[in-house]
């Protein structure tokens, strides 16, 4: 079949229309002499054969329309379907620009920290883990730090979580500052944080920027109308062609940190080899202290608080310690704080509770025990009935056993405690602040805790000692308020006759420290005359 064309189409229109219908007759070609004989034979007109041609022009005309027709259908078809794609074109576009834009805001997310905005920890370890594969290859240092907020916690006890996230944001944005833009910043936990510095980078540029961190966080903050003061401890770590791993990496920057806490807090340490032999004998102090109880080479001493004005014994406050094997006797300041990240202090508090009245039942009635008690002694459900246990099984009088509490845990436990406090104070039992003036040094809570004694922090008398009007004022306070809630204030760690006097003159009315004695696993026997009209509690 020949293919339809539109140009012969038009030209027989064209014809058709400019040509008479008696002269489509010649159209016949050699075939008009025969037509014209056959008609005549006929006895009939030539219309016919006119008409004939007209009707086939008409329907070459009407096949011509059809397709005219049929063209701009097809033509509006094409014109649909040429909107419809650039309609779909343009949606999947959107939608290739939407999901874009969805996908490169869920990456920020899971890459950031939400709070702060800066890298999350998993992110940060990535970048890190890069980071030491980098220095590894090229052989360039680098440098990592570690960072702990110090007394951050207090101010999200006291003030609130909302002021501790606010607080949270303004220290990043002084870690940037003082870090500058090339520095890799993650938050690492609640309040410790990650920096390293691309290499190469020494470790003097690591410590000039962990000394202006310190200075930028040390300022203090104004958050939503109140002045919070809390301070940045740092432990600092090269990133070395001979670093293994990222994992002793961060160990190393730990044990710095560690340093640099034990220092005072409030500065930065470097990262030495000898610091992980120190981790190790730590480690191996653990295992040690698991066992000391059952070995019996944990005892119990007591060191004696005086009155002011009389020189008498007023209580013994009792004292764990522990003698080694091997190591001869271990500060309580290196094992207690051990007990207490391995949660064996909750059986050492119990153990030390029951033997410390047990002693005390044979004491004079006029003098009582004091027995400090941890944070994690405190949240056990049964300390109440472990205290009313100790007191039961020896036959000490509840009024004669007192309780002493840190200021931090006060701070970290308010809410918590005030019940328990009660229960205690029902019974006879009495409390005594101690360590006051380490932490926030607050006397909001002092009444309302109900305690009967509060013992001025060492640092304190030493401040007011060395002439201190800041610390002398603090202490002034603190018995003014004591002597109008019938509270006795004494003062702990006197280690000078100086250092008495001060306190004295300051009106502080109990004493203890080794200018006086000592602590000793015997108690000295004590003549009935030894009382004072002071109590303790």
């Amino acid at each position: 079949m020949k293919a339809f064309s539109w140009g012969a189409a038009v030209a027989a229109l064209a014809l058709a229309s400019s040509t008479p219908a008696v002269s489509a007759t010649p159209l016949l070609g050699p075939m008009n002499g025969q037509a014209a004989q056959i008609s005549q034979s006929l006895g009939s007109p030539q219309r016919p054969s006119a008409s004939a041609d007209t009707r086939t022009t008409a329907a070459r005309l009407d096949v011509a329309q059809q397709h005219n027709r049929l063209l701009t259908i097809i033509v509006a078809l094409a014109s649909v379907a040429c909107a419809v794609l650039l309609i779909v074109l343009r949606t999947v576009s959107t939608n290739r620009a939407a999901i874009t834009a969805a996908n490169e805001q869920l990456l920020y997310i899971t890459q950031h920290d939400s709070l702060t905005e800066l890298f999350a920890r998993d992110h940060f370890r990535a970048l890190l883990d890069r980071e030491v594969a980098d220095c590894r290859e090229s052989g360039e240092p680098s440098a990592f730090m570690l960072i702990d907020l110090d007394r951050f916690k207090q101010v999200n006890d006291v003030y609130g979580h909302a002021v501790g996230d606010s607080l949270l944001c303004e220290t990043a944005k002084r870690f940037r500052k003082a870090a500058g833009d090339n520095a890799v910043i993650g938050r690492l936990g609640g309040d410790e944080f990650g920096v390293f510095l691309p290499h190469a980078a020494s470790m003097e540029q690591a410590e000039r920027i962990a000394a202006k961190i310190i200075a930028e966080v040390g300022r203090g903050f104004q958050i939503e109308g109140k002045e919070v003061s809390i301070g940045a401890s740092l432990g600092i770590t090269e990133i070395g062609p001979d670093v293994p791993s990222t994992s002793l990496l961060m160990t190393n920057a730990d044990l710095a940190l560690y340093e640099a806490k034990n220092q005072g807090r409030g500065t930065y340490a470097t990262y030495r080899k000898e610091m992980r032999g120190r981790l190790e004998d730590r480690a191996q102090l653990e295992t040690d202290l698991q066992f000391a109880l059952q070995r019996d080479e944990i005892t119990v001493f007591y060191q004696p608080m005086f009155d002011a004005a009389s020189s008498q014994i007023l209580c013994y406050e009792a004292l764990m310690r522990w003698t080694h094997p091997d190591r001869g006797s271990v500060s309580p300041s290196d094992f207690i704080p051990i007990a207490e990240e391995n949660l064996l202090i909750d059986e050492l508090g119990e153990w030390l509770l029951k033997e410390a009245c047990a002693e005390a039942v044979k004491w004079p009635q006029t003098v009582k025990l004091a027995v400090n008690v941890s944070k994690l002694q405190l949240m056990n459900h049964r300390f109440f009935a472990t205290v009313v246990e100790a007191l039961s099984a020896s036959g000490l009088a509840p009024h004669r056993l007192v309780l002493e509490l840190t200021e931090a845990i006060v701070f970290e436990l308010e809410d918590e405690l005030q019940q328990l406090i009660q229960n205690l104070s029902d019974i006879g039992v009495s409390f005594a602040l101690d360590d006051f003036g380490s932490g926030y040094s607050s006397l909001n809570y002092i009444d309302k805790m109900r305690f009967s004694m509060i013992k001025i922090d060492p640092e304190f008398v030493r401040s007011s000692a060395a002439g201190s009007l800041n610390s002398q004022a603090v202490v002034t306070a603190v018995v003014s308020m004591a002597n109008s809630l019938d509270m006795v204030v004494a003062a702990e760690g006197i280690e000078a006759g100086d250092q008495a006097d001060a306190m004295r003159a300051l009106g502080c009315t109990c004493f203890q420290g080794y200018h006086f004695a000592k602590p000793s696993a015997s108690v000295s026997p004590m003549p009935a005359n030894t009382t004072s009209d002071r109590q303790v509690a």
